[in-house]
């Protein structure tokens, strides 16, 4: 299903992003430059991997120093790492990432109305991971699901990159609620009704019905074995 957009005007681009000027061009005007060249392990590569290491985690800070920023030019606010529907009172929870998030979130709007306690949980950033804000927002959940496009290949339960990512936070967690992972794998378009099946499924966990399957390929054809 389509989603509506409303994207900045172009003044609000231009009090928020500075003109662009790469550091390094690759241009013979600026004279030569050395760009993706081999650095031996036996002089500095590990050092250099920590500091790509620690800059990762202090992108943290400047991620939310950005959105911060932003808000005062657009008007809007918007959430750093996490989007919600609102967990508030919600016993069951799909995780997801990227535009289809709007066509969950629509599913779970229309199941909140049958009186299905249930939300939606975006992440706005898979690096650096959202553990702590993650952990926090699902920390009352009686069942979480994950629906991921990716599939991690001979990874514990043959599931997805964002199934693992998650499990591994809330491993760490007071409360560790029944997981599931629907994947929608190779391409083909889900629908709504995937979306529907996925919480219906998810709500059987949180009543503590056993489920045949942890990890769910909702658009396969034939059996699911």
């Amino acid at each position: 299903m389509s989603t509506l957009v409303e994207p900045p005007d172009k003044d609000e681009v231009k009090k928020f992003l500075p003109p662009y000027r790469p550091q390094y061009p690759l241009d013979p005007a600026y004279g030569p430059v050395t760009k993706a060249q081999h650095i031996a392990p036996s002089l500095i590569g590990p050092e250099l991997r920590k500091m790509i290491d620690n800059s990762t985690a202090k992108s943290r800070d400047v991620i939310k120093r950005a959105w911060k920023a932003y808000s005062k030019v657009s008007g809007s606010e918007y959430p750093a790492f996490i989007e919600c529907l609102g967990m508030d009172d919600a016993e069951i929870a799909l995780v997801t990432m990227g535009a289809y998030a709007k066509d969950v979130m629509y599913v779970a709007r229309k199941l909140k109305r049958q009186g299905v306690k249930t939300d939606v949980v975006r992440l706005r950033y898979f690096r650096p991971f959202p553990h702590e804000e993650l952990t926090e927002t699902l920390k009352n959940a009686k069942a979480v699901g994950m629906i991921d496009f990716s599939y991690a290949y001979g990874s514990p339960n043959s599931s997805s990159v964002l199934f693992n990512d998650v499990k591994s936070s809330l491993y760490e967690g007071g409360s560790r609620p029944p997981l599931m992972d629907f994947m929608f794998v190779g391409g083909r378009e889900p629908s709504v009704e995937h979306f529907e099946q996925a919480f219906r499924l998810l709500q059987k966990r949180a009543n503590r019905v056993p489920s045949e399957k942890q990890v769910v390929w909702p658009t396969l054809r034939g059996e699911d074995s």
